[in-house]
Parts: C-alpha cells; sequence; structure tokens
C-alpha cells in the first residue's frame, strides 16, 4: 500500500513545465505516422513491398515516393542479404526456364525458389527475365567457339551472378532485394547460350505459369533451343522449329540420332527416329526431309533436374 502511494504522489506532483513538452512530442509522433493513402497505394503498386512496409517508407521519407522508393531498395538489399545466408541450406526445387532468341542467337536460363507460388510472383519473373536479358547481352557480344556450325556456351551460377543488369548492380545484387522482398530463397541455377552461323535457332517453354506484363521472354518449367536450317522462308522455318522444339520439350530425347555402328536399342531416345507427336504416322526426320530441312542442334532444360 505504501508502495503505490508513493508512486501515485509522484505522478501527481510531476512538473507541469515537463509533462507539457512531452505531450507536444506525442502529438508531433502521432501526426508523423499519418501518411497519404493515395501514396501508400501508389508506392504498393510501384514496388509491390508489403503494406505496413510502403507504410514505413513514407513516415520515413515524409510522404515523398522518390525518397520512400529507394529506401525501401536499400532494406531489402540489406534484409536480402542477411536472409540470402539464413536461407543458403533450403532446397530450391521450384522455379523457371526462360528462353530468348533472335535470328541465330538464343540463350535459356533456369532460376530456382522454393515454392510454385513465388514462381508465379511478378517480382520473381521480373528478376527471371532481367537475368535472362542480361546473359543475352552479354553473350550476344562474346565469340563463341564453333563446333561445326552451331556453338553452345554454358554458364553456372557464378558467372550469371556476378553479371551487370541495366542501372549497374549485379545480377546478385539484384538477387538479394527480390529475397528481401519475397522472403525465400532464390537461386540462378545454369544458363546456356546457343549461337549458329547457318541456322535459325527457334526457342520453346512449356508450362502453365501466368507470366508478368513486363516480361521480354518466354518462361515455364520446360525450355529448349533449337538450331534448323533449311531453304524455305524464316516464318515457315520457325515454325517447323518450333513444333520440333515442342518435340523436344514432350519427349527428351538423348540427341539427335545414335553414333555410328551403334545399335539401336530405343528409338524413342533419339529425336530423329521418334515419331512425330503430330502425326505419327511419319517420323521427325521424314517430316524434315519433307520441308527440306535439317537440325544442326538441340539442348533442353527441365526445371529442378541437376
Amino acid at each position: 500500500f505504501l508502495i503505490k502511494m508513493a508512486v501515485y504522489s509522484l505522478f501527481t506532483s510531476f512538473p507541469k513545465f515537463l509533462i507539457s513538452p512531452l505531450r507536444k512530442l506525442t502529438s508531433q509522433s502521432t501526426h508523423a505516422l499519418k501518411v497519404s493513402t493515395e501514396s501508400l497505394a501508389r508506392l504498393r503498386k510501384a514496388t509491390g513491398y508489403p503494406i505496413l512496409k510502403c507504410r514505413q517508407a513514407l513516415v520515413e521519407c515524409e510522404n515523398d515516393l522518390g525518397m520512400a522508393e529507394t529506401w525501401l531498395a536499400e532494406q531489402a538489399e540489406r534484409e536480402g542479404w542477411a536472409k540470402v545466408e539464413q536461407l543458403h541450406q533450403r532446397r530450391t526445387a521450384h522455379g523457371l526456364i526462360a528462353v530468348k532468341t533472335e535470328t541465330n542467337f538464343g540463350v535459356m536460363v533456369e532460376v530456382n525458389c522454393e515454392t510454385d507460388f513465388v514462381a508465379r510472383n511478378e517480382s520473381f519473373q521480373d528478376l527471371v527475365g532481367m537475368v535472362t536479358q542480361s546473359f543475352f547481352t552479354h553473350y550476344k557480344q562474346k565469340d563463341l567457339s564453333f563446333t561445326e556450325s552451331i556453338a553452345m556456351q554454358e554458364a553456372d551460377s557464378n558467372t550469371l551472378t556476378s553479371l551487370s543488369t541495366p542501372g549497374s548492380a549485379t545480377v546478385g545484387e539484384q538477387v538479394a532485394k527480390t529475397v528481401g522482398r519475397l522472403s525465400e530463397k532464390i537461386s540462378i541455377h545454369r544458363g546456356i547460350a546457343l549461337r549458329s552461323s547457318q541456322s535459325l535457332v527457334v526457342g520453346y517453354s512449356h508450362g502453365n505459369i501466368p507470366r508478368s506484363p513486363n516480361l521480354l521472354c518466354t518462361v515455364g518449367t520446360y525450355g529448349t533451343l533449337v538450331a534448323v536450317k533449311g531453304s524455305e522462308n524464316e516464318e515457315a522455318l520457325r515454325k517447323l522449329g518450333s513444333r520440333v522444339a515442342m518435340q523436344v520439350v514432350g519427349t527428351n530425347p538423348k540427341g539427335l540420332e545414335p553414333p555410328d555402328g551403334s545399335e539401336v536399342i530405343t528409338k524413342e531416345d533419339w529425336l530423329l527416329k521418334q515419331q512425330f507427336l503430330f502425326d505419327s504416322s511419319i517420323t521427325v526426320e521424314a517430316l524434315l526431309e519433307t520441308h527440306g530441312a535439317r537440325i544442326e542442334g538441340f539442348v533442353r532444360y527441365s526445371c529442378g533436374e541437376n
């Protein structure tokens, strides 16, 4: 009882000249927390960050949208690098295969995440598109070593994460920002570039994945690049190449045809010996002969494979 009385006496006798500034400070803090609803909505739409993060950014930056976006990006990068370390042992079994081609050149990239939910997220897909474009731009300018009429160049995770993106940040830094935003492990798995000296390079990706409107490449859970050569015009050759690319994704052949002198045990293992998916009365080889075309080479990715 005596302790309660002492506390009550101390509170009631607290000097008014100290209480007044405290009330003023409390009022100012409450006012600072008020943010524009319109600004909050615009920042959320522009960045994709959670509503509470956007509110915190606007409070910190006094409703300045430009400063708030910068603050969010810096926070995401700091938190992202920390989360990258925390999440590094988690398994990334999901993700996307991205494909981008232009005439006689094409690239394919695999980026992995932990869940199918994130693979469908616009921020993740924008990251995949950025990695693919950086890889495409970098390797299109490089001289690749040709084997006969085609050249392939593989890129591992370290090579891809060190590439520069528009705005000078590296792919690795962009990954950290996206991890900070999505709170899920993201791995840049692999990539491959294919160039042909005489053929048209056609790409195809397969998978029921809603696409981000910002993507300049195709994405799916399977992908392939096919080099097709023929005398037909580019449009007809591209159509033929696309159908063969679908065949490659659907049947996963080991190669074009068995090596000379080897015994063919299973014809389905070799692309040219397979029945054509769209017309089982002919083989892929017969289809190509009809069009006066040939396949110079192909590569296929399946998301999550070793």
